[in-house]
């Protein structure tokens, strides 16, 4: 029963990687000096590489397994120092993406913000300047009131965004909310094995109609 509803909260929370691709879309092109250079032998996700197995990544995940279905394997664990809802994304038997879900419950709608800012510096220590780094309002109700942006949030008036790319992946970083409830996570996704996956569902869709 856990097992399922854990796998029923990931379906739950997807909507919000759909709406990270949609936001950081439009940034402007980058000149090759400016994404960030890997050594063949550099991880792209945890103690990962894109194009792993599902076996590989069991016998370098010290975690335990939570869950697993075709596509998906999901581990629980701590990510600087944050209960964390753990993804790795395969496609074709490939990892292909990998996702950190913040599993954290503040009272100070403020304080998620504050684990925003603390995730975004540590990414940025690792991953240089970000590409892209956006606030986006949909609401203004509380734009001019930074004491009430973690209320913002929850209601989905505002949505938070960084990003970065290196040679092989995409680093997505969003904090985002509705009805009360805020979502806040971070989306690795291989470069390669992204566009392939969106060819095969474009085709899929194409087929359907």
């Amino acid at each position: 029963m856990k097992r399922l509803i854990l796998a029923i909260a990931i379906v739950l929370l997807l909507p919000v990687f759909v709406f990270a691709h949609r936001y950081v879309r439009d940034y402007e092109p980058l000149s090759i000096s400016k994404i960030k250079k890997e050594s063949e032998y550099d991880n792209h996700f945890r103690k990962s590489q894109w194009g792993m197995s599902k076996k590989e990544i069991l016998r370098s995940e010290k975690l335990k397994k939570q869950h697993e279905n075709q596509d998906n394997l999901i581990f629980k664990g701590e990510v600087a120092g944050l209960n964390t809802v753990i993804m790795y994304s395969f496609f074709k038997g490939k990892l292909a993406g990998g996702y950190y879900f913040f599993n954290v419950k503040h009272t100070a709608k403020n304080k998620y913000i504050d684990d925003f800012i603390a995730i975004d510096h540590l990414l940025e220590k690792k991953y240089g300047k970000p590409i892209s780094k956006k606030d986006k309002w949909s609401n203004s109700l509380y734009k001019d009131r930074p004491e009430g942006w973690g209320m913002a949030i929850s209601l989905g008036h505002l949505a938070k965004l960084t990003a970065w790319e290196t040679e092989s992946t995409k680093i997505e970083h969003i904090i985002h909310g509705d009805n009360f409830k805020i979502n806040h996570a971070v989306m690795y996704s291989s470069k390669i094995l992204s566009k392939e996956r969106e060819k095969v569902e474009e085709g899929n869709t194409l087929d359907d109609l």
